[in-house]
This record gives C-alpha cells, sequence and structure tokens, in this order.
C-alpha cells in the first residue's frame, strides 16, 4: 500500500512525506504507533489541503484512507470498526477522518467498473472459448481497478474450468519489462542507451565461465561471431539492442521445436550457442528497423544481470524493480521449470502438440520466459506505461525508435498497435472517433498467444490470452471485443460491440456500432430470420454486418453466436 500511494502521489507531496521524517519503512509493517499518528495526520492535512485545487487523485486518497485505517487500528490493537468501515481508534484520533469518508463514492465507482467489467469480460470469454475451443484470459486493469476473468477448459475434453488466475506462458510479453528494467538503469545513470553492449556480455559470460562446467568453445562476443564482430557487434549499443536497429542472428528459427522437444530446457549461453546464432552474421542495422530478434533481448538479459550484481539466469530476479503487490501475478520459467509447475492450463501448438510437459514455451529467458494470468498481464503493462513504479520512462519507451511494416517499435514496446496503420485498426471504439494508440507487445510461444496493452489517453491496459498458438483471429476478438468493452465502461459511453470479417491483418477488426443506434434483436425460437437483401444483415450490435454476410450459430458476423447473445 505505501509503495502504491508512493506511485500515485506527484513528487512534490512524495518529498514531503520523505522530509516529515516518517521513519516508514515499506518492507515491514511493523510500524511504531508515533509513526501511525504521523502518517495519519499528514495524510489528512495532504487531503485538506489539494482537495479544493482537485490536486489530489482518488487513488492516493482511497491508498492514504486504507493504509492509515488498517495500521492505526492495528497498532491500537483495535479490531472493531463502526458501519462506516472505520475503526473507532482511527476516527478518534484525529478529527480530519470525517473528510477522507468523502471517497466512499470514489471506491463505489471503482467497485461498480470492476463487477460491471467481470461481468461483460466473461461473457465474451465464453464466447471466444465456445467458438475456439481453447482456454481464454482477458485482463484489465487502470489507476483504481484490476480485473481478471477466464472461460474454458485446462486441456480439451476435460472438466477442469480454468480460473481467473490461472497463467499462460507470454512470450515476447516479457520483451516490456525487459525493456522496462533496463529503463530503470537509465533512470538512475547506471547505464546509458548509447552504451556499448559487448563489454558489459563479455564480463557475464566471463563470470558463468569462472563457476566452472564451460562446454563452450566462446567466452566473448567476438568469439561467437568473428565475421561480424568488428563492424557490427563491438559497437552495438543498448538502444540498437532494444529497439532492434540492428538485428542479431534469431535463435527463434526453424527446427528450434524439435530441439526443444528432445532437450526441454536451454539455457541464455545454450541459445547462443545454437547453430542458428554463433557464427551467423549481424543485420546491417543503420539507424532503422533491423529486424525483429529475440536473440537481442537475450543479451539484453546479460546487461541487465551484469549491471545489477552479476547473477546467472537461473537465479536472476526478472521481477527486480515490479511493485511487491504485482509480483504474485507474474511467474519466470528461468531454470528449466516445465509449464505445468506454473499452471493447469495445458498449452497446444502446431509444433509437437501439447507443450504443458515441456519447459520449451518458456524458452529464451528475458526474451520470452514470462507467465501470467489476464489481469497479471493488464497490470505489468499499465505499470510500466501509465506509472513510474518501474521505469520513470514508460512514454520514452513507446517512442517510435525503429521503423516496421505494421507501425513502430520503441524499447521493447510495439507502438501504434491498431493506429492507423493498414486495416487492422481497432483504436476507434466509436463511430468518428480515435481514442489514439496502444503500447505494449504481442506474445506467441509454443501452446499460447497473447496480448496485453495500453492505451495512453484513456489510462487503461486491456489483454487477451489462449491457449493454443494457431487461432490469432480468435485472440485478437478477445481482445478487441474486451478493449472497446473497456473503452465504454470507462468513459460510460453506451453500446455494443461486433467484429468484421472485413479486415486482412488478423483477419478480423473491431468494429463497435455507431452511438446512438439500439441493439438489434437477434432472432429467437418464434422470429423468423430476415433474408439477408441487399444491404447489410442485422448483427448482434445493432450496426450491421459489414459485409451484408448472415449471422446464426457460426458466430454471427464472425464472433457472436445465439447463445452468448441470448445470455
Amino acid at each position: 500500500l505505501w509503495l502504491n500511494l508512493a506511485r500515485t502521489l506527484s513528487e512534490d507531496r512524495l518529498e514531503l512525506l520523505k522530509t516529515n521524517n516518517l521513519g516508514l519503512n515499506h518492507s515491514s509493517t511493523a510500524w511504531s504507533l508515533r509513526g501511525h499518528k504521523k502518517f495519519l495526520s499528514l495524510s489528512i492535512s495532504l487531503f485538506e489541503r489539494e482537495h479544493k485545487s482537485n490536486k489530489m487523485t482518488r487513488s492516493a486518497i482511497l491508498v492514504a484512507l486504507a493504509l492509515a485505517q488498517t495500521h492505526v487500528a492495528l497498532a491500537a490493537g483495535d479490531k472493531d470498526s463502526d458501519s462506516s468501515g472505520v475503526s473507532p481508534a482511527t476516527s478518534a484520533m484525529l478529527p480530519g477522518t470525517a473528510a477522507l469518508l468523502d471517497t466512499s463514492e470514489m471506491a463505489n465507482e471503482a467497485s461498480d467498473l470492476k463487477k460491471t467489467l467481470e461481468k461483460e469480460f466473461k461473457i465474451i470469454a465464453d464466447m471466444v472459448a465456445k467458438n475456439s475451443g481453447q482456454a481464454v484470459t482477458i485482463g484489465f486493469s487502470n489507476a483504481d481497478t484490476s480485473v481478471g476473468v477466464a472461460a474454458g477448459t485446462t486441456e480439451k475434453g476435460g472438466k477442469e474450468t480454468v480460473g481467473a488466475d490461472y497463467k499462460l506462458p507470454g512470450g515476447s510479453l516479457t520483451k516490456p519489462l525487459t525493456a522496462a528494467s533496463i529503463m530503470h538503469l537509465v533512470d538512475k545513470g547506471t547505464l546509458k542507451l548509447d552504451q556499448y553492449a559487448s563489454p558489459l556480455i563479455d564480463s557475464y559470460i566471463g563470470k558463468r565461465k569462472k563457476q566452472g562446467d564451460w562446454s563452450y568453445k566462446w567466452t566473448s562476443c567476438e568469439d561467437l561471431w568473428p565475421s561480424s564482430y568488428k563492424k557490427t557487434v563491438s559497437t552495438v549499443t543498448i538502444e540498437d539492442l532494444m529497439a532492434m536497429k540492428i538485428k542479431a542472428p534469431d535463435f527463434d528459427s526453424d527446427g528450434l521445436s524439435d530441439i526443444l522437444w528432445e532437450k526441454g530446457f536451454l539455457d541464455p549461453f545454450a541459445i547462443l550457442d545454437l547453430k542458428f546464432v554463433k557464427g551467423k552474421d549481424w543485420g546491417k542495422g543503420g539507424g532503422e528497423w533491423g529486424g525483429y530478434s529475440s536473440t537481442n533481448y537475450v543479451l539484453l538479459g546479460m546487461v541487465l544481470a551484469e549491471a545489477t550484481g552479476g547473477a546467472m539466469p537461473d537465479e536472476f530476479d526478472q521481477g527486480l524493480y515490479l511493485p511487491k503487490s504485482l509480483k504474485g501475478y507474474l511467474a519466470f520459467g528461468n531454470n528449466g521449470q516445465k509449464v505445468k509447475d506454473f499452471t493447469h492450463i495445458h498449452v497446444y501448438s502446431k509444433h509437437k502438440g501439447d507443450w504443458w510437459n515441456s519447459a520449451g514455451p518458456m524458452v529464451s529467458w528475458t526474451a520470452s520466459d514470462i507467465l501470467a494470468s489476464g489481469e497479471g498481464y493488464a497490470r505489468m503493462i499499465y505499470e510500466i506505461y501509465g506509472t513510474t513504479s518501474i521505469t520513470k520512462s514508460g512514454k520514452e519507451m513507446a517512442k517510435q525508435a525503429s521503423t516496421i511494416k505494421y507501425g513502430c517499435y520503441g524499447f521493447g514496446t510495439e507502438c501504434r498497435w491498431y493506429g492507423k496503420h493498414g486495416d487492422s485498426y481497432c483504436g476507434k471504439s466509436l463511430e468518428g472517433t480515435d481514442y489514439g494508440d496502444l503500447w505494449g507487445h504481442g506474445g506467441s510461444t509454443y501452446g499460447a498467444r497473447t496480448v496485453s496493452l495500453y492505451n495512453p489517453t484513456l489510462k487503461i491496459a486491456v489483454s487477451a490470452g489462449m491457449n493454443t498458438d494457431q487461432q490469432d483471429d480468435a485472440v485478437m476478438n478477445a481482445f478487441c471485443l474486451a478493449y472497446n468493452t473497456a473503452i465504454n465502461e470507462v468513459l460510460k459511453i453506451p453500446g455494443k460491440r461486433k467484429v468484421s470479417s472485413s479486415c486482412k491483418t488478423f483477419g478480423t477488426c473491431c468494429e463497435p456500432d455507431p452511438v446512438g443506434k439500439s441493439p438489434t434483436p437477434r432472432p429467437g425460437p418464434s422470429t423468423p430470420k430476415p433474408s439477408p437483401g441487399p444491404g447489410p444483415s442485422p448483427s448482434p450490435g445493432g450496426g450491421g454486418c459489414p459485409n451484408g454476410e448472415d449471422y446464426g450459430d457460426d458466430g454471427g458476423c464472425g464472433c457472436i453466436d445465439d447463445s452468448a447473445w441470448e445470455k
């Protein structure tokens, strides 16, 4: 709670808390009674002074109230509370407590939003799970609340229902966190963006060799890539790797699945020793898009670990800079753990089938070893881009550093997702209304497909995931519907969403119905289906199927089936 308060308060108010000598230790709840009283007193004075100018965020107010109430009550040994939810000990200590109770309406709003999104997201998840035959997770996060839902069963033909807190491998959704951790060190001055990466990588490799059991014939970047070292590798910067301005030979190549299926796990050093990587030429670079390569982020992991003490991959804490409240939502398969060690959800791939009993889906460490629930992915992306808890440079991460065919790439960030590029435009939630770009990343690994994106205009993050790498369209359907549902509920806009089959990039595109049109009823048992005719057929949301296609159990414009609509 203290970390959340620190995150939501502006820098000048945070400094005021520090200079008032509260003697608080965020790693311990064992505060002195004097500390409790001083904290409550200062919280109330801050509220009373700034409430008039409306500077204090409602999150800060709610956290201050919850923190002060809880810890003062504990210190006073008072477990009782009155009907307002505030303990008598807290109310009696300082008269200003009553002012804070005015925030109950704000708390109710956050609670109402959570309940509404849980209900709406569950309908979407159930629908997509039914149509795809797979497990589905959806998540949401903003400053006030977070939501997670899931649907489907943990394995094909199984009976166990997927829980909202069940984790899925996230593949490249690891990259934004790795980049944010690098930027945390850049914020502190420990690293520089224009710093050459190879000396740090060489030093890290040297530490590993000294531990013994080193079977490789190389001990440096120059040994690994002799033909590219002088002209490229030796001068590659941290920024080049993060923005993929220069492409390292990508380990994620044809034949990798066979190796992983047989060996189960490869540590970062084994990845660099793969025939797809060792001895292969690097891309030319030149300040623009060099090409996508997950090897870049394996090397960045070495940079990050070396800059923070040199811990080896199996001991390095990838969540080092995560808020404590988020750490329990995420896991990392950095030590050969299998998917089944983290989740009940089986993961099905076009390569080999079910990877649940394998470590393969978490291959490549800081490039793609993360696992989380839908809520966990949404919360992580919100923390990275919507707060300063991990890095002060979330916005800088999302600035265009490299140009790619479908938008832009920043630092571990696919920026302008569903912005104005081509026909994969989901940034428009209502007809003619643009809510701006989306920042974040997609993730694809053996048996799982995920996406989690942040809208900087609305300050919300939404995620979706499935336990298959074969149904990108279904994942994007889930995301698009959930994203636009979130927009409508956050902004209190009436409307429904539909999915069009007219887009080409992912096969789908989210097109919400125009404002002001009531939903068109779907045909029930006693209602005959109207013939399609020359115009568009009615759709679940009332806007019409875009290409005049009929609706029905196949999904109604490709998405919503009758049972889901009636529900």
